[in-house]
């Protein structure tokens, strides 16, 4: 696990440092550049859990996106000649891989098309890991994060950019730029795009602040922004017209403030479920907050910051932490109900079908562990 004197280093901070060194390269041939690991790792000892298989990657892996029975991951961080892979859920073997000469941010999946983001733009796969378009976006400097619409999709810049673009052929419709740096992640919700951003500081100091602003999807023009004298350093939920931002929530039509909850910085997009609002803090614990006013309704300490979204499932709520440990919790009060130690640090976020948890850590490596 990472040391204690490095804990500002979470998801914020590899997605910055791999900005600023722009390690990403021209787009390569479907190429294997990982193995499936055919012996699986140790059962965790507090819950006998053992996982299914493991499968290795050269960098970091990204949050995972299931569709049907294909796993695809991307290396998001340390990856000389990284790319997008295709798994099988059922075993781990490696169906195909695009090399994109680089690190690949998480890839999202709609339809029968993958897209993912990386230092100099963004790229469009056919689901069997044909290439369909390749845009390269002037000052991006990153692209973390993708939003997908039926005819849109929408790349989110480090470098204090919003581009619209073609989900048909990649071809930009507009370029939205703010007076902030660090976007890091939009939603589209009735033909507005809610996007928030931060000043770019590599140093958490008393003088960070962020804002939300919200765009037109088909101009591209301001709409509205909010600001604050906190950092806001992850994608926007949209829910009944409210934004959940971090630990805040937004009026859609004004962007005025409904309320702010007392939780530490949020790095990771918040999830709404049955009125509640999960998320995981840089304070080290997860949350599960009242939407309708931010109370807090229970809190769970973990043993180091919680860069990961949780992802809730059958009343269970799924998050990893930096102390390399996924955790399940109940819903409804946050207790315990199992662990599983990857004794690797987990800034990905965790994905959960029917029966299995998919969850990636800085150890090189996806998990798919029981549920």
């Amino acid at each position: 696990m990472t040391d204690a004197s490095d804990r500002r280093t979470g998801r914020r901070g590899f997605l910055e440092t791999m900005a600023a060194v722009g390690l990403a390269g021209s787009a390569g041939c479907l190429e294997s550049a990982s193995e499936a690991v055919s012996d699986p790792a140790d059962g965790d000892p507090g819950t006998g859990r053992e996982p299914r298989w493991r499968f290795e990657l050269s960098g970091w892996p990204s949050t995972p996106v299931v569709d049907g029975d294909t796993l695809y991951v991307s290396e998001v961080f340390g990856a000389e000649d990284g790319g997008l892979h295709a798994v099988a859920t059922d075993d781990g073997t490696e169906r195909w891989s695009y090399v994109a000469g680089g690190n690949v941010y998480d890839p999202t999946v709609r339809g029968d098309t993958a897209f993912a983001g990386r230092a100099d733009g963004m790229f469009a796969l056919s689901t069997a890991g044909d290439e369909r378009w390749v845009a390269d976006l002037p000052d991006a400097v990153g692209v973390p994060a993708v939003t997908v619409t039926d005819d849109a999709v929408y790349a989110s810049s480090i470098a204090n950019r919003l581009y619209a673009l073609s989900r048909a052929d990649g071809t930009e419709a507009w370029t939205f730029r703010a007076d902030r740096t660090n976007f890091f992640g939009s939603a589209v919700h009735d033909g507005t795009v809610y996007v928030g951003c931060n000043q770019g500081s590599y140093v958490y100091d008393d003088d960070e602040w962020g804002v939300v602003y919200a765009v037109d999807a088909e101009t591209g023009a301001e709409r509205w922004r909010t600001e604050f004298d906190r950092p806001v350093e992850c994608p926007a939920t949209v829910v009944d017209d409210v934004v959940y931002v971090g630990s805040r929530a937004l009026s859609t039509a004004d962007g005025s403030v409904i309320w702010e909850a007392p939780a530490g910085t949020v790095e990771a997009q918040p999830v709404v479920v049955d009125g509640t609002v999960f998320v995981g803090s840089t304070d080290d614990s997860v949350y599960a907050l009242s939407a309708a006013d931010g109370t807090v309704r229970w809190e769970f300490e973990t043993g180091f910051d919680v860069s990961s979204r949780p992802t809730v499932a059958d009343g269970t709520v799924h998050v990893g932490s930096g102390d390399g440990t996924l955790y399940a919790l109940a819903a409804s009060d946050g207790t315990e109900q199992w662990r599983f130690e990857l004794g690797a640090d987990i800034y990905a976020s965790p994905v959960v079908t029917s029966d299995t948890v998919y969850v990636g850590g800085t150890d090189h490596y996806v998990y798919a562990l029981p549920r």
